[in-house]
């Protein structure tokens, strides 16, 4: 019993050794990613095939999945070159897409979608292309209030909508 006891000691000693002499995991690359960087390299990409004329509603679907997938709301400008890319396709659906994609990107930030819209409005009108409001795309389609829901009212029963 004796004997057992001192031969487990031993390994125990041992094998505290051997786990004091172990190097710690370095750290042995970093990476510096940027999403804003990716896309704006990418637009670059996207004007340059626009303004060549190469440019399909393939490879616009696909910036425009890409965009989604990114966490970056574009800008005015790259919404612009989106719509008059779309015009030069002659492809409306796919410009609604991206005026509904960037909608949706702003979230509930209204403000911020407000003032993009605003600073793309002249391009929408120069190119024939009416906002989702004109559209009346801004409100769901098929939408009717539930009429058990009583957040939406206010103490008189009248309409917060």
């Amino acid at each position: 019993m004796l004997r057992s006891l001192v031969s487990r000691s031993r390994t125990l000693v041992k094998a505290g050794a051997l786990i004091a002499r172990q190097n710690p995991i370095a750290v042995t690359s970093v990476r510096a990613y940027s999403v804003a960087d990716d896309y704006l390299a990418s637009n670059k990409e996207l004007l340059k095939m626009i303004q060549e004329g190469t440019s399909d509603g393939y490879e616009l679907r696909e910036f425009l999945t890409e965009m989604q997938g990114d966490d970056y709301v574009p800008g005015s400008e790259e919404v612009s070159n989106l719509m008059r890319a779309c015009r030069k396709l002659n492809d409306y659906g796919l410009a609604i897409r991206v005026l509904e994609a960037v909608k949706f990107k702003c979230g509930t930030d209204t403000v911020l979608w407000n003032n993009l819209q605003a600073a793309i409005q002249p391009t929408l009108t120069e190119l024939g292309i009416a906002s989702l409001e004109q559209m009346g795309y801004d409100k769901p389609e098929l939408y009717y209030p539930e009429p058990d829901d009583v957040h939406n009212y206010d103490s008189k029963g009248r309409s917060l909508d």
